[in-house]
């Protein structure tokens, strides 16, 4: 029995130029890294909330920090420190779970 994919005669790029000059291989393998990069140390299939957290808080210090320095409009230096502490409880912790004990 043939798949989907094999029926509609469908063939995917692989490691084929996409764009011009980003490669597939390439885009995948920065994917895969985020994806280690949030998962969860106990188990690698589920995504970290602390983490995931912890990221959006950083991009949002970055975009704010960008925003801050480029445009006229001054982000408050209250709302900036809050989400940095974010960043540094989330970090922080999830860089104590490699310290903890096993259970």
């Amino acid at each position: 029995m043939k798949s989907l994919r094999e029926a509609a005669n469908i063939v995917l790029p692989t490691e084929k130029q996409v764009n011009g000059t980003l490669e597939n291989g390439f885009i995948s393998k920065i994917i895969s890294n985020i994806k280690g990069m949030l998962a969860d140390s106990n188990d690698a299939t589920m995504l970290s909330s602390k983490r995931v957290v912890a990221f959006l808080a950083f991009i949002c210090c970055v975009i704010a920090f960008f925003v801050d320095l480029f445009s006229d409009y001054n982000v408050s230096a209250n709302l900036f420190d809050a989400m940095m502490w974010i960043v540094i409880a989330g970090l922080g912790f999830t860089g104590l779970e490699k310290f903890a004990p096993k259970k």
